[in-house]
Parts: structure tokens; C-alpha cells; sequence
């Protein structure tokens, strides 16, 4: 398309199908590339944005591209953004961002440095924030008429409606690969969906698609609505079957608004309010009554939400923006400085904070951060009203891009291009459609010139032109390249260039700490004491820091390293750690009793009875003494051949037993060391001091059998007929008797014994089963 003369005021049917071609090709592509998660993908987009951008201002010609709401805010997020990469003196960073200047001042000398810990996520960011500024523009000025608009709402709606469709297919196929060809690297929650590889995202969207479908098919006639209204079913169905808890509730706090707004115009707002209810519960109802995942998901116990790995990212990232509170870590820079701030990661990525307030505080800064979300509070207030006699479409459309924004205070959506840059396109949509009539009014009210508009063009393209250099230098880009290069050769250089681009990324400085231990380099403890204070709970930085102390000789320190290790995260190999440390083993189990007694038991597996031994009374001591602990430490050494801790843990718990428990313990303890005087003490004083329970008695009848105690275990047996005994344990004494008749020779007593044993057992089966067998 070319520019448009004085004489061409009005443009072409031609050049409009040609510029909704253009809009409604990167409304499809940005969610059908996977999401837009990749970074060519995004950088290719920014590309496509900005050339539709070109092509519209020549369109528009003399009069220039209309100023719309929310634009001058994207504006000064792209600025906000840009100022983050620019390199800026190193004292100035000292005094905007003094936790970054410390950082970077760690591995790079240089006098100039930006303020975000990491260019590429930032360049990336810039990259996407251009192309939504850029979409918003056009596309807010595009929609001049409703036809127009109309057009690509019918564009949002089908794509989440295919998207719908297109996740319904793979989940019924059992499909591994999106499209069969492309397999995530790492699935979040349930995993991907349609295009998307987490299903918050594609629910989102649907959400999106599903509102602008119902107030498309709202006033639309015949077969129009029908296919309006089949769109939006497949994208709730869609949401139905992602089991997405977040667009589920979106969708209806959406549809409630969207019923209440439509209904109002000719029932008045009380009657709306009651129809747009019921509508809303009778829905509601039935959503959750066909769907066994919602409501499974649903019931889960409110303390498995308010303590779950998300909420937990969010107050990390609050410590880190409070830490960043002036200029923050950077845009899209969130992921590698977070790790400082987590109190245990669980081995759980934490890319984004999943909190649209908590990532823009921590990556723009508190200031600037409230400065955005009040200004985007103010413009929608203004807005709102301006769409008051707005078609269906359009008000499904505002309540959409609502829904998407709030469903981001509990996700990251609007951070992957492919649902911004659909969301995008709906808000522009809903500004062109509130700022129809003034634009019309004051044609002349705030536009840039052609020649501005095309300047700015070109600054995108050069600023995105640069985003696509410095994406070659992302995490995941560096990672690979470096995994590749170690392969063949470890090069430092490569390493130290790497960490001086990702200043807070910890698994580079074990990279290099590796690659100095192997070169015999005294920097390698440096590397590994910056990796931690990067990531205290990376347990692979304190496994390597054990390593090293170990290898100095200094096995107590080495213990402490492997103790944090372990508790974050480890696999603990027993064997190993005593290899290398010795009787310091004990000090590499977290310190509390029940963590010492399982280290204990795995000491006990591998023949270290000493060290066994002193880890379970070092659980005694730091239990104060409890007899549930002593009697643990009991039980453990019963089960293995260690005769003298077997001793001291028997007759520990001998001067400390009150519970039936114990005093059994104990007399089997006695016992397998050959005191059955101690074990028959043991059994008469539990029995005094429990004289209704039967199961000393039994136990002591058992040790003395044991013994060859044969009149001792008669004389129990008789005293148990005395008492009260349940079923079992009339059971287990006829078994006893009989088993002594049978040593004593007496088989006619035995056979007795055993008939009755037998029947007692059909009792137990009976009441077992619910009743008697026929």
C-alpha cells in the first residue's frame, strides 16, 4: 500500500480487508506459535507489528495516527523499559539500584552498566511491549466504524474457539507433543492445552474469545448467531475441560457483568441484577455438576491454597522488590535474582511471580509500578462510561481484556505474547469503539504527524533489531551453548562472559567454580560462595562447597555444608558421607529427631553401628528426652546386632517407660540380650502399672516360650484367662497355649488349642467382613 494523496481521503475497500488481514494475521499467529514463548517467535511478531504500523500510517496519510486512551501508558512502559537497558554510569547505578551495582560490580569492572540484572529478558520485554504499544495504536485508530470492529472480534472469538477445539483433540488423543510436533520442555500444573503450553494461559484466552463470541451472538441474527453462540460453547468447554480454577471464575465474573450490562439496557439495572444472578447460579450449577476435575480442584482444603508453591513465590518476590524497591530488577529479568530471595525452592523454577502487582513492583520498581497501576485505573474509570451504548461485541470484549487482567493477579499470562497480543487487540478494539464519537467531533485533537509516526516506526524497528541481537543471549540460550561447549572443552572465558551477562544467575558460578576445581584454581571457593549467596537453597552449591572442605581436611565443616544440602534437597547416599567424613556423619543430618533417627536407621542399614548409634541419642537429647523418642532409638537397635547400644538405649528406656509400649520394648530389649530375669521385670512392672491390658501379659508368655520358660509361660497364660481380653488377644493367647503343650508333649491340650484358636479366627473374619460366612 502506498501513501494517501490529498484527494484520497477515504480509504479503499481493498487497503481496510488488507489491514484487518494484517491485524487478524498476528491475532492468530501470536497464540498459534506455541504461545509466543519462544523468543524468535516474539521477535518476529515485534517485526510484524511494526511493518502492519508502517503500512497503516502511509495509509492514514496527512492525517497522521489519533492519540487513544491507554496508549501514553504503554508508552511510558516501553520508555521505563528502554531507560533499564540503557548503560548508565556505575555510580549512578550505585545510587538507583544499589543491590544491582553490588552484583554486577562482582563480575564486571566496566564504568558504564544498566540497571537490569539481565539484557536479554529485558531486551525480549522491550520487544513485546513495543509490538503491544504498536497494536493498541493501530488498532484503536483502525476502528473507525463498527463494521471494522466487528471484524476483529470475530477474529478473537474463533481463536479461542479453535484453540478450544484444537486442546479438546489432543486431550481425547492422548497427544505428548502440541500439534504432534512440539514437546515442552517443562509442563506447569496440567500441563499444556491447544497451543499453549500452560493451560491458565489457553483458559484465559478462551475466557477472552468466550465473552466477545456471547455479545457477538447477541446482535447477530440466524445462522450468524448460531455460529457466534457454537464459538463461544466450544471456548467454555474448553475452559471446562482445562479445569483452569482462575478462568472458570473469570469467565463467570465476565458473563455475570456482561448479562447485567445487556439486560439493563431494556429491563432497568434491579431486574438485571436478579436475571444476570440466577443466570449466574444456574450456570454456575451446572458447570460444576458436569465436572468432576473443577470440583475436585475446588474442594481442595484452604490451607493447601493459601501455603502452595504460588503464594510462596509471592511474598519471595515482594523480598526481592523490596530489596530493588527504586528501579527494580529489570523487566522480564525476574527469574534469576528471585532465587536469593527463596526460603526453599523445592526444585521448582520460579520464572514469574504469577502476581501482576508483585512482577511489576519487582522488575520496575515500587514507584513506577503504583505510577502504571494508577494511571491504568484513572483512564479505565474515564473509559467505561464511553461505551455505554457500545454494541454486545464490544462490551464482551471490555469484560474480556477485565478478565485476563485479573486473572493475571494470580498467573503470569500477560507475560507470554500469545494471549497479550490477543488481549491487546480486544482493548483496542473497545478504545476505537468508546473514542469513535470524539474522534469524529475533534478529528485535529492529539495525532501524530505521519513523519513522527513513521520516525517512531523506525525506532521500533532499530530497538527490536537490537532486542533480536541480545536474545541470542538468554538463560536458556547461554545454558545451551555452554552445555554444548563443555562437551568438548571447558572454556572459561566463555563462562565469565556468560556471568557477566546473568550477574545474579547462580548455576553459571557453579560452572565456573566446576571448571576452576578442575583446573586446580583457589577462585573455584569464591565461585561457590557467590553461587550460594545467589541461591542459599541450591543444595548442588553446598554439595560442591562439602567437596571442597573435605578435601581440605576439615570433615566438621564439610558435615554443616552437606546438612544444608540435604535440607534442600539432596538425596543423601549414607555411604558416601561416611566415606568422607567419618564420624562427622552425624552432623550431616538435619538436626532434628526424627530427620537423626532415619539417618540412624540408614547408619544401622550399612553396619555403622557407632555412628547409628550416636545420631539416635543425639535425637534423644535434642527430643529432651521424650519417651516416644527413646523408644524409637529402641526399636531401632532391637532390629540390628549391636549389643552395647542395644544395652544403653534398653536400659535408657527401662528408667524412663510409662506407656504399655515402652515397658514392651524394653522387655524384648532384655530380652535378645539374654536378661530374661530383666525382660520378666520389665514385663511385671508394666503390668502393675496397666493392669488392664492383656498385652504385656501375652508378650511376657512369648519371651519366656522364647526362653524355653515353659511353666513361666503357663503361669502368664493362666493369669490372661483371668483378664479381660479382646479377640485378638484371646487369639493370640489359645496360639501361645498351644504352642506349649505342644513343647510340654501334651497333644491332646495343643489340638484343644488350636480347634479353639480356629474358631476365634472365623470370629475376627466375620466381624472383619460384615457379618457371618454362609
Amino acid at each position: 500500500m502506498g501513501a494517501v494523496g490529498p484527494g484520497d481521503e477515504r480509504p479503499t475497500r481493498a487497503r481496510t480487508l488488507a489491514m484487518t488481514g494484517a491485524i487478524a494475521t498476528l491475532t492468530v499467529a501470536a497464540p498459534a506459535a506455541f504461545g509466543g514463548v519462544h523468543p524468535p517467535t516474539q521477535i518476529a511478531l515485534a517485526f510484524g507489528s511494526l511493518v502492519v504500523a508502517a503500512l497503516y500510517v502511509l495509509h492514514r496519510g496527512r492525517r497522521g495516527v489519533p492519540a487513544v486512551p491507554f496508549a501514553g501508558i504503554a508508552a511510558l512502559g516501553v520508555a521505563a523499559t528502554l531507560f533499564q537497558l540503557l548503560p548508565l554510569p556505575a555510580v549512578m547505578v550505585s545510587w538507583l539500584s544499589p543491590a544491582a551495582y553490588g552484583l554486577r560490580s562482582e563480575v564486571s569492572a566496566a564504568r558504564l552498566m544498566p540497571l537490569t540484572l539481565d539484557v536479554a529478558g529485558t531486551s525480549l520485554a522491550l520487544a513485546r511491549g513495543i509490538t503491544c504499544l504498536v497494536l493498541l495504536l493501530v488498532v484503536a485508530a483502525f476502528v473507525s466504524t463498527p463494521r471494522r470492529a466487528r471484524s476483529l472480534l470475530t477474529v478473537i472469538a474463533l481463536v479461542g474457539a479453535g484453540l478450544a477445539l484444537v486442546g479438546i483433540a489432543q486431550r481425547v488423543g492422548g497427544a505428548h507433543k502440541i500439534y504432534g510436533i512440539y514437546e515442552p520442555q517443562a509442563r506447569a500444573g496440567a500441563g499444556f492445552f491447544g497451543s499453549f503450553v500452560d493451560v491458565n494461559h489457553a483458559a484465559s484466552l478462551m475466557a477472552l474469545s468466550a465473552l466477545v463470541a456471547c455479545g457477538l451472538a447477541v446482535s447477530s441474527r440466524g445462522p450468524t448467531r448460531i455460529a457466534f453462540a457454537l464459538a463461544a460453547l466450544a471456548a467454555t468447554a474448553g475452559i471446562m475441560v482445562t479445569a483452569s480454577r482462575a478462568g472458570m471464575a473469570g469467565l463467570a465474573a465476565g458473563g455475570f457483568v456482561l448479562a447485567l450490562v445487556l439486560m439493563s439496557r431494556s429491563v432497568g439495572y434491579l431486574r438485571a441484577f436478579a436475571g444476570a444472578t440466577v443466570l449466574l447460579l444456574v450456570l454456575t450449577t451446572v458447570a460444576l455438576w458436569t465436572n468432576e476435575g473443577m470440583r475436585a480442584r475446588l474442594s481442595q482444603p484452604p490451607d493447601q491454597l493459601l501455603h502452595n508453591q504460588k503464594v510462596r513465590g509471592w511474598m519471595d518476590g515482594l523480598r526481592m522488590a523490596a530489596a530493588y524497591k527504586w528501579t527494580g530488577v529489570g523487566r522480564g529479568a525476574f527469574e534469576a535474582p528471585i532465587n536469593a530471595y527463596r526460603e526453599g525452592d523445592q526444585d521448582v523454577r520460579l520464572v514469574y511471580p504469577e502476581n501482576v502487582v508483585v512482577q511489576l513492583a519487582s522488575e520496575w520498581g515500587f514507584p513506577f509500578a503504583l505510577l502504571v497501576i494508577a494511571l491504568v485505573m484513572s483512564r479505565a474509570v474515564k473509559v467505561a462510561p464511553m461505551l455505554k451504548e457500545a454494541r454486545p461485541g464490544a462490551i464482551g470484549a471490555a469484560c474480556g481484556v477485565a478478565v485476563v487482567i485479573a486473572h493475571d493477579f494470580a498467573d503470569f499470562g500477560l507475560e507470554t505474547i500469545g494471549l497479550a497480543l490477543p488481549t491487546v487487540v480486544a482493548l483496542g478494539v473497545v478504545v476505537g469503539v468508546a473514542t469513535i464519537r470524539t474522534r469524529h467531533r475533534d478529528p485535529e485533537r492529539k495525532r501524530l504527524s505521519r513523519s513522527v509516526a513513521l520516525a517512531l516506526v523506525g525506532v521500533g524497528i532499530l530497538l527490536v533489531g537490537v532486542a533480536a541481537q541480545a536474545s541470542r543471549h538468554t538463560l536458556e540460550a547461554d545454558y545451551r551453548r555452554l552445555e554444548a561447549d563443555q562437551k568438548n572443552r571447558v572454556d572459561r572465558e566463555a563462562l565469565a562472559r556468560a556471568s557477566a551477562r546473568h550477574p545474579a544467575d547462580d548455576y553459571l558460578e557453579l560452572l565456573q567454580a566446576r571448571a576452576a576445581l578442575q583446573a586446580g584454581d583457589v577462585e573455584a571457593m569464591r565461585h561457590i560462595n557467590r553461587a550460594l549467596s545467589l541461591h542459599p537453597s541450591n543444595w548442588q552449591a553446598h554439595r560442591m562447597a562439602a567437596r571442597v572442605l573435605v578435601a581440605a581436611n576439615h570433615p566438621q565443616q564439610a558435615a554443616l555444608e552437606y546438612r544444608l544440602a540435604i535440607a534442600c534437597g539432596m538425596m543423601a547416599d549414607t555411604k558416601e558421607l561416611v566415606r568422607l567424613l567419618g564420624p562427622a556423619v552425624v552432623e550431616a543430618s538435619p538436626q532434628t529427631p526424627q530427620q537423626l533417627l532415619e539417618w540412624a536407621r540408614a547408619l544401622y542399614e550399612i553396619g555403622k553401628v557407632d555412628e547409628a548409634d550416636a545420631s539416635a541419642r543425639r535425637a534423644v537429647a535434642l527430643a529432651d528426652g521424650e519417651e516416644s523418642v527413646r523408644a524409637a532409638r529402641l526399636r531401632l537397635t532391637i532390629d540390628v546386632t549391636a549389643p552395647v547400644a542395644l544395652r544403653a538405649a534398653t536400659d535408657d528406656l527401662a528408667k524412663n517407660a510409662t506407656r504399655v509400649e515402652s515397658f514392651a520394648l524394653v522387655a524384648r530389649g532384655w530380652s535378645k540380650l539374654g536378661n530374661q530375669a530383666a525382660s520378666n521385670a520389665a514385663i511385671e512392672t508394666g503390668m502393675r502399672a496397666h493392669p488392664s491390658d492383656a498385652s504385656l501379659i501375652l508378650l511376657g508368655a512369648r519371651l519366656r516360650l522364647d526362653a524355653g520358660d515353659l511353666p513361666g509361660a503357663r503361669s502368664l497364660l493362666t493369669r490372661s484367662s483371668r483378664a479381660t481380653l479382646t479377640l485378638e488377644h484371646r487369639h493370640q493367647a489359645e496360639e501361645l497355649l498351644a504352642e506349649v503343650a505342644e513343647r510340654a508333649g501334651d497333644k491332646e491340650t495343643a489340638v484343644m488349642a488350636r480347634t479353639r484358636a480356629r474358631l476365634i479366627a472365623d470370629q475376627l473374619r466375620d466381624m472383619t467382613f460384615g457379618g457371618p460366612r454362609k
